[in-house]
């Protein structure tokens, strides 16, 4: 074989390589860009909405007993209002949860919610009754168990999504490593490393 298709098919050969570890590598920053879209779409809105949820209930609490023990109807349309914007809330933030164990816990957390407001329900009957011992008993035990669930709830999805953001971080970083690693192989490979027979690195034939 003449030493010039010898050149060239190992050109060729080279340019084939480094072709495929480009293409290769535009491919992986694509699913880097993917794993990055869904930790800025997804996980980190749904980490402050479940923050933010998690406080509203801790408020709600708060509210429902200075309704309570002052008998303020200010208070108990404020608790009202602020219920309405946590079960808004908690609808949106189920558009933001993709994993099981998210899932899971999210619908604990609403069912202990609802459950909650039906106690609280149940104390302003009981107030309009001027039954104000039984709506207290209520306050004081059934309704903080469910609101307790409620935050234990939101707890638990947070952790989730927390496990599920790791897990992306993770594995962009590992993405991230193999492209580089392939790269540099491709390169060091392709600038140097194959001379086709009878040709020597920095020289002409001997």
């Amino acid at each position: 074989m003449r030493l010039a298709t010898k050149i060239f098919l190992v050109s060729a050969l080279v340019i084939l390589v480094l072709f495929g570890t480009v293409v290769w590598s535009l491919l992986t920053v694509k699913r880097l860009v993917t794993v990055n879209q869904e930790i800025a779409t997804q996980a980190v809105p749904a980490l402050r909405l479940q923050s933010a949820l998690r406080e509203a209930v801790h408020g709600l609490v708060r509210l429902e007993a200075r309704a309570l023990v002052l008998q303020d109807r200010d208070y108990a349309a404020m608790w009202s209002d602020r219920a309405t914007r946590v079960t808004r809330d908690m609808e949106k933030l189920a558009s933001y949860l993709e994993r099981a164990e998210e899932r899971t816990a999210y619908s604990r957390a609403r069912e202990a919610f609802a459950t909650y407001r039906g106690h609280v329900q149940e104390e302003r009957r009981l107030v309009a009754l001027g039954q104000i011992k039984a709506a207290l008993r209520i306050a004081e035990g059934p309704a903080r168990e469910a609101a307790e669930r409620v935050e234990a709830a939101l707890t638990d999805v947070t952790a989730a999504t927390e496990a599920g953001l790791a897990a992306g971080q993770a594995r962009a970083r590992a993405l991230e490593a193999r492209t580089w690693r392939a790269v540099i192989i491709a390169l060091a490979w392709g600038g140097g490393g194959v001379h086709p027979a009878g040709c020597q690195p920095g020289g002409g034939r001997r």
